[in-house]
Parts: C-alpha cells; sequence; structure tokens
C-alpha cells in the first residue's frame, strides 16, 4: 500500500513462515495475516499475476473487474477441451482484453461441467455466479424491486435501475454511462458473435451465469447504452461473453419470493418494465402470469401507444401495448393455455394484428424477422416447448413509407467501391436513424443522420462481400433496402 492507495498484494501468508518483501516506492507496507483478505482489497491471481479490484455487495463479494485469463486465440476458431484456458479479445486485440476483460464461450467458462457454482475458470476461492446469485445482485442495487420481487424471474428486460446502478461512469455509447453507484463497473465490452465477428464495442455487455437452460443455451445478463435496467436472456453457449467470478464465503441463497409485492411502501411507485396487460384497451385478453408464456416476440416499428395481438386460428394466445421504441421492452407473451383453455398449438402459424392508437383503428401491416443476436426463432410456425423468441420490425401500412422510398438514393448498387453514398430530401425535417444488418440479422453499422445534411458517405471498405440491409427510421415510418456489395 502507497499512501491511501493499494498498488499490490502478497496473497494469504501462513503463521510461522517467513517472506521476502522488495518495494520500489516509498510506503507503508500491511503485512496480511493468515485470514488478511476482506472484500474491498485488491488481489493477485497468481495463474497470470493480473490484478483484481473486488466490491462487497449487499451479502455477496464481487470481482469488480471482468476476468482476463487465458491464451487468445482468433475470433474465427471454437473454444476446445483441450486442458488450456482459452479467450477472445474484441477484434482479436489484445489490449481490448487488458481493458475490457476476456470474451468466453459457456463451455470453456465452465471447463466444460454444466454443475452450478463450479470454479470454472475462475480464480482459486472464487466461483461462476448462478442465475439465482445474479437475481439477488439485481435486487440489491435497484432501488424500487428488492431481492426476491417476481419481476427479477421474468426472461427479458427487468427491474427500474439496476442496469444503471452497475453501468461504469464512462465509456458507453451515446451519453449511455451508469452512476456505478456500488461500484460494480460494468464496462461496455462487446461480445463475440456465433459467426466469429466481433460487435457492440462500447454498445453493450453481456455476462454469463453458471446457469444451463439447456444443451445449448445457459443464463446470461445483458447491460445496453440505452437502457437503465438488465436483460436476463437464454444466451446460446457459442457466444463470446464476459465473466464476473464470485468469491467463496458469498452468501449462496435462493432469493425469497414476495408473496404480496403491494406490502412494500414504495410498490406504487415502481416503474415496471414489463407488460401490463391490464392497460390494453382494444386486444383484450384474459390470460396467467406472464412468466408462463411458452414463447416470446419482441416488436419494434410500432408507436407507443399501439397494440399487437397473436392469434393461433381464431383464437387470441397475446397481446401486448406498445411502451418503448426499444423492441425488447414490447414483449408480445405467446401462451399454449388461457383461462379458456387451449391456447397456442405447436406447428400452427401464428397470426398477428396491430391496432394503430392514432386512428383507433386495426390496420394492414408488413413485417420482416430480425435476428441480432443469432439466437432468435425466425419462423412464425414454432415447436412444441418453450423460451424460444423472435424480434420482429413491423411497418404499417403505406401511408408515409413511399414518400421517404421516393426521396431515398443509395449508390452505387452494387457497391464495388469503398464508399456507399445516401441522398435525403430536406423534406423529412427529422434526424434519421440509421442501420446496416447483414444477412445473418447482426447490426454491422448504425449512426444518426441529421436532417440538416442531404447527402451522406459512409466507409464500407472493411464490409464483407455479400447481402446487407440498410433501415431508416424517421418519423414518418421505417424503410429498409437491399445493397450487395462486391469489392
Amino acid at each position: 500500500k502507497i499512501g491511501p492507495n493499494w498498488v499490490n498484494g502478497i496473497g494469504d501468508c501462513q503463521l510461522g513462515e517467513g517472506y521476502l518483501v522488495k518495494m520500489f516506492a516509498n510506503g507503508e507496507i500491511i503485512y496480511p495475516s493468515s485470514s488478511s483478505f476482506s472484500c474491498g482489497d485488491p488481489f493477485i491471481d497468481p495463474r497470470n499475476e493480473q490484478n483484481y479490484n473486488t466490491v462487497q455487495i449487499g451479502d455477496q463479494c464481487w470481482m469488480a473487474e471482468n476476468l482476463n485469463i487465458g491464451t487468445m486465440i482468433n475470433g474465427s476458431e471454437e473454444m476446445t477441451d483441450n486442458g488450456v484456458i482459452e479467450k477472445y479479445c474484441y477484434d482479436n486485440d489484445p489490449s481490448n482484453c487488458n481493458e475490457y476483460g476476456g470474451l468466453f464461450q459457456w463451455n470453456e467458462m465452465m471447463e466444460y461441467t454444466t454443475q452450478q457454482s463450479i470454479q470454472g475458470i475462475c480464480p482459486d476461492g472464487w466461483y461462476i455466479p448462478t442465475d439465482d446469485e445474479w437475481k439477488i445482485l439485481e435486487g440489491t442495487v435497484d432501488s424500487q424491486f428488492p431481492v426476491g420481487d417476481p419481476i427479477w424471474d421474468i426472461v427479458g428486460w427487468r427491474g427500474f435501475d439496476a442496469g444503471l446502478n452497475l453501468k461504469s461512469i464512462s465509456g458507453w455509447y451515446s451519453g449511455g454511462n451508469g452512476t456505478d453507484l456500488y461500484g460494480f463497473t460494468a464496462l461496455p465490452g462487446g461480445f463475440r458473435t456465433a459467426n466469429s465477428s466481433f460487435i457492440f464495442l462500447t454498445d453493450e455487455c453481456h455476462f454469463w451465469s453458471s446457469s444451463e437452460i439447456n444443451g445449448d443455451n445457459a443464463r446470461d445478463r445483458y447491460l445496453d447504452h440505452y437502457n437503465d435496467d438488465v436483460y436476463r436472456g437464454n444466451g446460446v453457449k457459442v457466444l463470446g461473453f464476459s465473466v464476473r467470478c464470485l468469491k467463496n464465503e458469498t452468501k449462496s441463497m435462493r432469493p425469497e419470493k414476495i408473496s404480496n409485492p403491494s406490502d412494500k411502501s414504495n410498490h406504487q411507485n415502481k416503474k415496471l418494465k414489463v407488460t401490463d396487460v391490464m392497460s390494453i384497451t382494444h386486444f383484450i385478453f384474459n390470460c396467467g402470469n406472464p412468466a408462463e408464456a411458452v414463447y416470446a416476440i419482441y416488436i419494434e416499428g410500432l408507436e407507443a401507444g399501439d397494440e399487437i395481438a397473436a392469434y393461433d386460428g381464431t383464437v387470441m394466445v397475446g397481446a401486448t401495448k406498445i411502451v418503448s421504441q426499444n423492441s425488447l421492452e414490447n414483449e408480445l407473451p405467446v401462451f399454449s393455455t388461457i383461462i379458456e383453455g387451449q391456447g397456442y398449438n405447436p406447428g400452427n402459424p401464428i397470426i398477428l394484428k396491430v391496432w394503430d392508437a392514432s386512428t383507433q383503428t386495426e390496420v394492414h401491416f408488413e413485417y420482416t424477422m430480425i435476428d441480432p443476436y443469432n439466437e432468435a426463432y425466425m419462423e412464425t410456425v414454432y415447436p412444441e416447448g418453450d423460451g424460444l423468441y423472435s424480434i420482429i420490425n413491423i411497418t404499417k401500412g403505406s401511408q408515409g413509407i413511399d414518400v421517404i422510398d421516393n426521396n431515398f438514393t443509395v449508390y452505387p448498387n452494387p457497391v464495388n467501391t469503398n464508399y456507399l453514398f445516401i441522398e435525403l430530401e430536406d423534406f423529412l425535417n427529422s434526424n434519421v436513424n440509421l442501420s446496416i444488418i447483414n444477412i445473418y440479422g447482426e447490426l454491422i453499422y448504425k449512426t444518426s443522420l441529421p436532417k440538416s445534411e442531404k447527402k451522406h458517405k459512409i466507409n464500407v471498405s472493411d464490409f464483407q462481400a455479400g447481402v446487407y440491409l440498410i433501415k431508416l427510421q424517421t418519423q414518418k415510418g421505417t424503410i429498409t433496402k437491399k445493397i450487395s456489395i462486391i469489392h
């Protein structure tokens, strides 16, 4: 320790043994006892001399940094059970591992077992947290929903400000920084996709749990620059996510359920981030608990207040009201059992209907299914079972869209140069959000086009040859154009 600052640690010392300590700076030397470690102290992983900060949050002692251990392999390679810890570094750049930690596939992290709370690739004395232990963390740091609240059992975005309080105070895209209120310091390290690419550095961070769902999926957590809450997901095990470890002395308890949430004095002030089906005014749907839905469809492209319903034939099997421009906050649950009896029958096509709040009518629409994380279900006919989800983008009718289309020019197409040009007419009178998506549904590029600029130039020299979709979102609607890159 030099002044008030910890700069190193020498681990646990054993009584009766002697040690030589060598310092290269003036300061204070503290000789720890055999039980010297206190949560909040830094420690060194002797496997690679990596230094980690730690933080006590409630009853849990967390590493306050992402795990960085192992030999870097190229993002194009799959991790294997070869007795060597392997890691990905974003963009295959070791400096990103130094800043954001390594990215690991689930099986590699677990050392090819499925036992919850296992040490896995964590340092000695630490282990990989379970799904329930992530719930405890979320309930501890959220200002509105405590540990044990049923909201934490939901798959999707949950809570009020847990994500805001876990995120670091700098480094997040577009002002999406957090408060880091508890010292967890979640950094936006992005992730490695199932198609071997790296995406969303500074936009997102994803963390594994040690809780397996099935042979292909495990529970994960996801923080985003534009959300204050936390996403509980069904991560595909081949994705490369960040890892945080828990200290062995952490209380490992299953969060108690709150049987009557109204007993909490602040419950009336809670901002519920899941669908309140009772607020639906057109598609009146009687159902059970949203947590019992067998499938989930997330909606983008509609306006707040619009409603959407899912049907199996003439039977309504789910409905929701749009509450956000963020698709993952607009969850349409699909039920196999409803109050009247049979809900959705596996193998039947799901039919959607849309209610436009501005015109107070059901409207015609078109939609496309998208897969930004290479894990969404891309068919309208679902198999038996549960846990699948889809994301769809809806375009209502044609009003406004044709106008945008006629004043939206992309050239050259096919693209045989390093640059793509987009021209928009001034009539739009609003900023335009532009996204470029590859054929796997992965977001490759996004930006906001100022309304004051008519012509925009995008460097696509690093894009691989292939087919892409350009999506424009404006106040007048959403439209997509297909381009080919052949350079």
